[in-house]
This record gives C-alpha cells, sequence and structure tokens, in this order.
C-alpha cells in the first residue's frame, strides 16, 4: 500500500490512525522541551524539517527502489528522521543510533520500533547487520572534531553494501 507524501507527513501527528490504516507502528512525538533540547525546535515545524531531508534522501538515493531496504540513522536523537522510513521498510531494518544516554530514553520513551544502539563515541557500532543500504545522518558531523570525523566517515563507508548510499 502506497502512503503518498502528503498523508504520511500527517498521519505523524496520529500514530493510532496510522497502526490502524495502515498497520505501521509509530512512535510518539516526544514533549515540545525535548524536541527543542535536540534542535531548537518543536512541533509541526521540527518535523517538516526532518521529512524535507527525508524526501531529499529518498529522491536522491533511491531508497523505494530496494526491497526492505537497511537504514542506519547516525546521531538519530529522538528519531524525528527515522520514523519517516517507517513506510518504506519494517522496523527491524532501521537501526537509530546515538552516543547520547538521554536519547537512548527518548526513544524508548516514544516507544519506537526500530532497533535503538546506544553507540560509543567511536567506532564501531555493535549490533548492526553487515552491510547497509543507507547511513543518513542530520546535522551530526558538523559537532565532531576532525578526528573523530574522519573515524565515523572511514567505518560508515566500510558499513555500507557497495552502491549504498551517505547522506548528511
Amino acid at each position: 500500500m502506497k502512503i503518498d507524501d502528503a498523508e504520511w507527513f500527517e498521519i505523524q501527528f496520529n500514530p493510532g490512525e496510522a497502526l490502524e490504516k495502515y498497520g505501521i507502528r509509530l512512535p510518539t512525538i516526544p514533549s515540545e522541551d525535548i524536541q527543542v533540547g535536540f534542535t531548537g525546535l518543536s512541533g509541526r515545524v521540527n518535523l517538516q524539517q526532518a521529512f524535507s531531508f527525508y524526501q531529499y534522501v529518498c529522491s536522491t538515493c533511491q531508497i523505494n527502489d530496494l526491497t526492505e531496504p537497511r537504514i542506519l540513522d547516525f546521531g538519530g536523537g529522538w528519531g524525528r528522521v527515522a520514523r519517516f522510513f517507517l513506510r518504506d521498510t519494517k522496523p527491524e531494518n532501521i537501526y537509530i543510533v546515538d552516543t547520547m544516554e538521554y536519547a537512548i530514553e527518548c526513544l524508548r520513551a516514544t516507544g519506537n520500533p526500530c532497533q535503538v544502539i546506544h553507540n560509543q563515541p567511536r567506532p564501531p557500532i555493535l549490533g548492526l547487520p553487515e552491510q547497509i543500504d543507507l547511513v543518513c545522518a542530520y546535522s551530526v558531523f558538523s559537532h565532531l572534531s576532525e578526528e573523530y570525523f574522519h573515524a565515523w566517515i572511514d567505518y560508515l563507508l566500510s558499513v555500507l553494501r557497495p552502491g549504498g548510499y551517505l547522506a548528511f
């Protein structure tokens, strides 16, 4: 069943309807304070920013051409980007990783059905499958030192399948 972009965005605000109508278990949205703490934004504008990135990634990386793609949301915070990929693949194929314990707590508190991994500041990420189709990272690398940036880019490229995508 294909869900158009406008409906997919709107249904993010009603996880019960997503489950009932499409059989997709969406996480809830954290409080405004939590959202602002991660991105400086909250509500519709916060999700619209993430959705625009998601749309760009889907169109550029041709994610819709893959059957059940394996997706890594690197530095995923409370999961505002990863949630949109739930219409493209199974939750067990979406990995949200973050170094902050607080982010992991938020992911669990929202009932995020994806694979949640608390990773260390340096590679590797334990618990990933052998090859990932897409690694996305929204506003992560600008927060890293040059040393950590290089270490993570090298690692993330190594976990991609041949022809996979890194989008940030």
